[in-house]
């Protein structure tokens, strides 16, 4: 079976002792495809964070494995991805952007598996909470953040136009 699956991992009662050689964490990010530029930073952070954790002995004692599934920014691929991991995860990361988050959301809900993913409006997380939970705040919200940001380190700029992809 799957290291750190729920089944593995229900076998941890609290006394410091784990029944897991290794924590695997799915991680899905569209390392290629149209947002690939946001996908591989994502899936390096991932990695890097479970290399700090490793460094630092684990969790519990117990290293972290991350694996990352490249979701290609294709929903159908999202939904295949989560079909390899979802059944034997304690948990999954990712995806990284709100089409993926959509999918992802019902299939994290019904497996009752918790998410750390994408889920960049309320209602999004009101739908499939309490499995779904999001990395970053709203995405409009989180545009402006950026935007204002930039305007307040280029004082040559006067104005910025926010432009946004109907599908994401």
């Amino acid at each position: 079976s799957t290291a750190g699956s729920t089944n593995e991992a229900s076998n941890y009662q609290g006394s410091g002792e784990v029944a897991v050689d290794e924590w695997e964490i799915p991680v899905l990010s569209a390392v290629t495809g149209a947002i690939a530029y946001v996908g591989k930073p994502a899936s390096w952070a991932a990695e890097y964070a479970a290399e700090q954790i490793n460094a630092n002995g684990g969790i519990e004692g117990v290293p972290v494995k991350v694996t990352i599934y490249d979701t290609k920014f294709d929903t159908a691929e999202v939904a295949s991805c989560l079909s390899q991991v979802v059944d034997n995860s304690l948990t999954v990361v990712g995806p990284m952007d709100a089409p993926g988050g959509e999918v992802a959301g019902q299939i994290i809900f019904d497996a009752a598996v918790p998410n750390i993913g994408c889920y960049s409006y309320d209602e999004a997380r009101a739908n499939f909470a309490p499995y779904a939970t999001a990395y970053m705040t709203d995405s409009e919200e989180g545009e402006v953040i950026a935007a204002d940001k930039w305007l307040s380190l280029n004082d040559d700029i006067k104005s910025v136009v926010i432009f946004t992809c109907p599908s994401d």
